[in-house]
C-alpha cells in the first residue's frame, strides 16, 4: 500500500454491507445492551489490578501499567 498517488497505491472500492442495517441492528443491538448493564464489579482481572495498585500505594511505590489497546486504557481510567 503506498499513498495516494504513489507507485503502489490501491485503489479502494465502495463496500456494500453482507448484511443489510436491519440484519446488523438485529444481531448487534442485544450485544450493546448487554455491554450497557455490564457490573465492572464482576471482572476478576480489574479486581486483581486494583488489589495490587492498592499494596503498592500503601507502599509509597510509583506504577506505571502498559496497555497494547487504547480500548483498555479508557476502560481502566474509566473504572
Amino acid at each position: 500500500m503506498d499513498t495516494p498517488g504513489g507507485k503502489n497505491e490501491y485503489k479502494f472500492e465502495k463496500l456494500e454491507f453482507s448484511y443489510s442495517r436491519q440484519q446488523r441492528q438485529k444481531i448487534l443491538f442485544p450485544i450493546l445492551e448487554e455491554l450497557n448493564n455490564y457490573n465492572y464489579s464482576r471482572d476478576i482481572k480489574l479486581i486483581a489490578l486494583c488489589k495490587m495498585l492498592d499494596v503498592l500505594h500503601i507502599n509509597q511505590q510509583k506504577v506505571i501499567v502498559f496497555c497494547e489497546r487504547h480500548a483498555t486504557v479508557v476502560y481502566l481510567k474509566k473504572h
